[in-house]
């Protein structure tokens, strides 16, 4: 006897993640198979705004995919410079092998670490006046000085910039003049709590450094 068989068009799957790092470099991680013939490898596509970037082969170890019945080797790390300064966006196709067609995977857009600024400071009195002395710097812009808000018992009360000598800063990597140092006349007399703020300058967020409570006449 003779019958017909339909074998089913099954398309690949897979998936990735992916990130920006410190350097600029955007890493790519993930999978790919094709149930059509799961133990045989996969090519896949990246695409980063809207640009063919690499075309490699889906060959590395994931072992968790065996729990699911999907022998061989079918994961993929990828390394590759990031076109822009900001945010990328990456897309994912996988090749098909058997009956079915190419699959568009996903996008995702990837994005560069936070940066936010660091500091750090020192409150003293003498008689009426506050004494302020610290550093405060962004990685994101590491030459450029950070701006600082100084509140005391809650009230805003100074502005300054970060951009005067730190010079121990440099033994840790951080280039240009970071320190700051100001007095300024205590709203009261008695306890009195300042804080700092510093400004983020690149993508990151505004930070609260601290606060200290300083005694004054």
């Amino acid at each position: 006897a003779c019958a017909k068989a339909t074998v089913p068009a099954v398309d690949p799957q897979g998936y990735f993640d992916g990130s920006i790092d410190g350097a600029g470099n955007i890493n790519l991680t993930g999978y790919a198979f094709d149930l059509n013939q799961p133990g045989v490898p996969l090519n896949v596509m990246f695409t980063t705004n809207g640009q063919v970037t690499q075309i490699i082969g889906a060959t590395g170890p994931r072992p968790e995919l065996a729990y699911y019945g999907i022998p061989g080797n079918h994961g993929f790390a990828t390394s590759y410079k990031s076109p822009s300064a900001a945010s990328a966006d990456v897309c994912m196709w996988a090749f098909n092998v058997g009956p079915g067609a190419n699959a568009f995977v996903g996008c995702k857009t990837v994005k560069p670490p936070q940066i936010n600024p660091q500091a750090a400071f020192a409150a003293s009195a003498s008689g009426k006046q506050i004494n302020l002395n610290g550093w405060a710097f962004d990685m994101s812009a590491p030459a450029s000085p950070v701006t600082l808000m100084i509140t005391t018992n809650g009230q805003v009360t100074q502005f300054t910039s970060a951009s005067g000598p730190r010079p121990e800063l440099a033994a840790y990597g951080v280039p240009g003049n970071h320190g700051f140092a100001m007095s300024y006349t205590s709203p009261k007399a008695g306890t009195n709590q300042v804080c700092v703020y510093a400004f983020d300058i690149g993508g990151g967020e505004n930070i609260l450094a601290g606060c200290q409570n300083v005694t004054t006449a």
